[in-house]
């Protein structure tokens, strides 16, 4: 009788570790048991089945991300389920239908038209993500989803579409977030693994359509705490704009999201950033007429 086995699969950065996921699953009859971040940008996945499938799995898994990032894995042969349940949450069993806070052990495609190319997008701050996602949207007829921030300074987006859209997005968004970004990433999946969607924890379309409109979104990415006071003191003085969102970006970044008119968006803005700057270090950028699509995918309501 084969033996049951477990293996755990550690990327660093979001985009690689989709990669990795795709190619483990693909290489071999297993199971995708949880997802887990232990922080500071790195993710796991953990996979069920038989020994030898696992170990192919984990193996295939780690090549593919060690060609653009850092990769660990392991395999523990038959061990002692009911314990590593314990630690790691992990179901129980080869296909007991046991669930995880992560993920579920077996997950359908379930979306209405079949997406033929999963990419992602991951960039050092929000601000690069947010101009990003605006230039996809723009570019190309792709769908947006998935936005997460996983430790340090990372924050990753997911994209789907017909390949080429997606691929002319993803193009479109890395340039775009290179320009304020030190660290950008990108990855592109041409007909992904369908059990992807699910280990990921989100599908395109789950987010609500924006609907309404916005003259135009201002954001101002401030490190520490006094220079976003003073920045959005400065800002509200400055001109009339409404605050709609805030972000603790990690590494003591704060980012604050404001609405209105083109003019007084930019007065606010330039006011702001300027005053932030005494304080500490500071980016900013004002995105005129943003896409529908891009508010729901940061949180933010648009006027309808």
């Amino acid at each position: 009788m084969p033996r049951e086995a477990l293996g755990a699969l550690e990327v660093y950065g979001f985009p690689p570790f989709l990669e990795a996921a795709d190619a483990a699953l693909k290489a071999a009859d297993v199971v995708p048991v949880r997802t887990d971040s232990a922080g500071i940008g790195l993710l796991c996945l953990y996979v069920q089945g038989d020994v030898g499938a696992v170990r192919t799995a984990v193996e295939a898994g780690t090549n593919a991300a060690s060609r653009s990032s850092r990769a660990m894995s392991m395999v523990l042969a038959n061990p002692q389920i009911g314990q590593v349940s314990n630690i790691w949450g992990t179901s129980q069993a080869k296909g007991s239908g046991g669930q995880t806070a992560d993920a579920p052990a077996e997950v359908a495609w379930s979306g209405s038209r079949p997406m033929t190319a999963l990419g992602s997008l991951q960039s050092d701050g929000v601000l690069p993500l947010v101009e990003a996602a605006d230039a996809m949207l723009k570019a190309a007829n792709v769908q947006l989803f998935n936005y997460r921030w996983i430790g340090l300074r990372n924050h990753t987006l997911c994209l789907s579409g017909e390949i080429g859209d997606a691929r002319t997005a993803l193009d479109v968004g890395m340039q775009t977030a290179q320009r304020t970004s030190g660290e950008v990433y990108g990855s592109l999946l041409a007909n992904p693994f369908p059990l992807l969607f699910g280990i990921i924890g989100a599908e395109p379309g789950s987010a609500d359509g924006g609907g309404g409109y916005i003259p135009s979104l201002g954001i101002l990415e401030t490190r520490g705490l006094a220079a976003s006071s003073e920045g959005s003191d400065a800002m509200f003085k400055a001109s009339h704009v409404k605050p709609v969102k805030f972000i603790r970006a990690g590494l003591a970044w704060l980012v604050t999201f404001v609405i209105g008119e083109l003019g007084a968006v930019q007065t606010a803005i330039e006011t702001g950033q300027a005053a932030a700057s005494q304080k500490g270090e500071s980016q900013s950028n004002v995105i005129p007429n943003p896409h529908p699509d891009l508010l729901p995918l940061f949180g933010i309501e648009a006027q309808q």
